[in-house]
């Protein structure tokens, strides 16, 4: 079974850099048998430099922004494209894994379980908003062109509302279900470093995102993850 993992990136800042570097080192370590792809939107600081080798880029000519901050749908773009380059290349299931989120699980088991259970797509659910987390989504590709999912998406053309996240539980349907994994959104910096094992007092967060580098650390601490040396 051919998997791949992709993701949009764009890195504006030092800071967000080492997010990003982050992400690649602990998704790279926790899927070692899956590929990795990633789409640079033309970011400042270039991923070539600091990604580790083993995860593919490519680079768009442009950067069509974000919807929220006035600008059209560069994310819907990364993840349409995500899927078309999947069908392209021949897999047979893609995991988004925006480059924002730390995930502490490895995800071919997950795949396994779609695929022994006939699932096509899967995604976790964000309580506090109502939403799938698309930061998170597993697709069967064959299901998602069999489906036009990226013609019927037309990032091109998104509107501002519903926001991207509620367009893609509709246009998923009933082929959508929950991965039961759980963590927040730090949209609120309402986690912190200190404030992590409060935020999950009976079993360590599966996934967090939109964080600092500092809470990101305890987010591997709080897992019992070590990071093989940098390449």
């Amino acid at each position: 079974m051919k998997i791949l993992i992709y993701s949009g990136v764009f890195c504006q800042n030092e800071e967000n850099r080492e997010t990003v570097k982050l992400w690649g080192r602990l998704t790279a370590h926790l899927n070692p048998d899956i590929d990795i792809m990633v789409f640079d939107s033309c970011s400042p600081f270039n991923p070539d430099y600091f990604l580790p080798n083993r995860i593919h880029i490519h680079h768009f000519t442009d950067n069509p922004g974000h919807l929220s901050q006035g600008g059209r749908d560069g994310a819907g773009r990364t993840f349409c494209a995500g899927i078309e380059y999947a069908h392209e290349q021949g897999y047979d299931y893609a995991i988004h894994l925006e480059s924002d989120m730390l995930l502490a699980r490895p995800l071919r088991a997950l795949i396994e379980k779609m695929a022994a259970a006939g699932v096509k797509a899967a995604a976790c659910f964000i309580p506090q908003y109502q939403f799938f987390e698309y930061g998170i989504c597993a697709m069967h590709i064959p299901t998602m062109v069999e489906k036009k999912f990226f013609d019927r998406y037309d990032w091109e053309n998104s509107p501002k509302w519903p926001i991207p996240e509620r367009r893609l539980g509709e246009l998923l349907g009933d082929d959508l279900f929950i991965i039961p994994w759980f963590g927040a959104r730090n949209d609120q910096h309402q986690i912190h470093p200190h404030t992590l094992a409060q935020a999950f007092p009976y079993s360590p967060a599966d996934f967090l995102t939109h964080c600092s580098l500092e809470l990101a650390m305890a987010f591997l601490e709080m897992n019992q993850i070590t990071l093989p040396e940098e390449e």
